[in-house]
């Protein structure tokens, strides 16, 4: 005889309608613990979310936390409603984090289903596709899940480096987009170096690493950018 799964928690296939959405109750606060134990633990590198001091200095509130964190506390929050009897998350995909997440910001989730496709052979299993939007501080002035500009989005206009200069006279959109393509450390290097104009030593202090070794990196990065924009001013433009 087939084995009957009788249902306690959650939602099965046939519960799932696309357009459904799901508001799901609870919402998590980031605390000061969350945030230290994750970066013990997975032994985060980036400054942004271990050195407050840095993180202020580049127009953050505080220590931010890592995308890892956000997705982790977002998705938690689906579980009940949305994968309680899933056999499996299939994948994740298009994540966008619109907006920097801080120590006692609080994140509530909601689920709307995109779709519904039954198996051709097991019609009682399926995939569900759904899209899930974290916000934070809801009710609170200027919360949500509102767009953040990047230090490189926002160029003060006593920004010295000579990065910024081709900024203003190339396609901004399109530099942005193709910063999007490098590695994190070699945007790191094109803020400190490019954009703010300081010193390969200033730069090792923050970064560590050796000086002669970050300019190395520093324009091996402006030559990935020239790969990324062909045609654009940064195939003559002198990094340093």
């Amino acid at each position: 005889t087939p084995r009957i799964i009788r249902k306690k928690t959650g939602n099965f296939l046939d519960d799932f309608r696309p357009g459904q959405v799901f508001h799901h109750h609870g919402g998590k606060t980031v605390t000061e613990g969350l945030l230290a134990i994750f970066g013990d633990f997975s032994m985060a590198t980036n400054p942004l979310s271990k050195n407050a001091r840095y993180a202020r200095a580049y127009g953050y509130d505080g220590l931010v936390c890592p995308p890892a964190v956000t997705m982790l506390v977002s998705f938690s929050q689906t579980v009940e409603d949305i994968s309680e009897n899933a056999r499996a998350n299939l994948e994740y995909i298009d994540m966008r984090f619109g907006a920097p997440v801080y120590v006692g910001d609080t994140i509530e989730v909601e689920t709307k289903v995109l779709g519904v496709r039954p198996s051709s052979r097991r019609p009682n299993l399926g995939i569900v596709h759904v899209q899930s939007t974290a916000r934070k501080n809801i009710g609170e002035s200027g919360a949500g899940d509102t767009e953040a500009g990047s230090p490189l989005e926002n160029l003060s206009a006593g920004a010295t480096g000579v990065f910024t200069v081709t900024m203003r006279r190339d396609t901004r959109d399109e530099i942005l987009s193709a910063l999007d393509g490098l590695d994190e450390r070699d945007r790191e290097l094109i803020l400190l170096r490019g954009v703010e104009g300081q010193s390969y030593k200033e730069i090792a202090v923050l970064l560590g690493g050796d000086p002669k070794q970050l300019a190395v990196t520093y324009q091996r990065a402006i030559h990935k950018l020239r790969e990324l924009l062909p045609g654009s001013i940064f195939q003559d433009f002198e990094s340093d």
